[in-house]
């Protein structure tokens, strides 16, 4: 008598299998990919605030380290920001250009940005850094999409600008 051996089964995808799956997938992308259009535009106004309240923690970080007064200067009309960096001199102010962050960043198409509370030098508009870890204070907001805001923050001279929740309008 002979033994008998359990049969082995192979599982396997055949090609044509494989081929049906990679359809379907690529259907459903499809049928996603509009959805997240919508997500990254939504995305804007909160991500352009993120992105200024790093410049202004960069800013507040390098004065310390660098013992110099930095400056967050804006450019309401250009809907744009940059730094400068204290000479020496505690008159002149030099747009940094050595440095990642001495790029001045531009905010996208729709979007503006606007001091609601910053006290401002011969109607230039800045955030001032000092060597000791002072700030001066502010508000800054982000309008995007219509209505939809999100506000910057810094309510005493020795906190960081912070982010706010934004105020979605539908």
């Amino acid at each position: 008598m002979q033994a008998m051996r359990p049969t082995r089964h192979n599982f396997a995808f055949t090609m044509i299998e494989l081929v049906l799956l990679l359809a379907i997938i690529a259907i459903v992308c499809m049928m996603v990919a509009p959805s997240f259009d919508g997500f990254a535009k939504g995305r804007i106004g909160p991500n352009t605030a993120a992105q200024f309240a790093a410049t202004a923690r960069w800013c507040h970080v390098k004065s310390i380290q660098d013992g110099v007064t930095y400056r967050l200067n804006i450019d309401p009309g250009g809907n744009s920001w940059y730094c400068s960096k204290d000479d020496g001199t505690g008159q002149n102010f030099q747009p940094i250009t050595n440095d990642d962050m001495g790029l001045r960043y531009t905010c996208a198409e729709g979007v503006t940005i606007e001091a609601i509370n910053l006290a401002t030098d011969n109607g230039d508009l800045y955030v001032a850094f000092e060597p000791n870890g002072e700030t001066t204070p502010g508000k800054f907001r982000v309008r995007y999409r219509g209505d939809n805001t999100v506000d910057i923050l810094c309510d005493s001279p020795t906190a960081n600008y912070r982010v706010l929740p934004p105020q979605v309008r539908s």
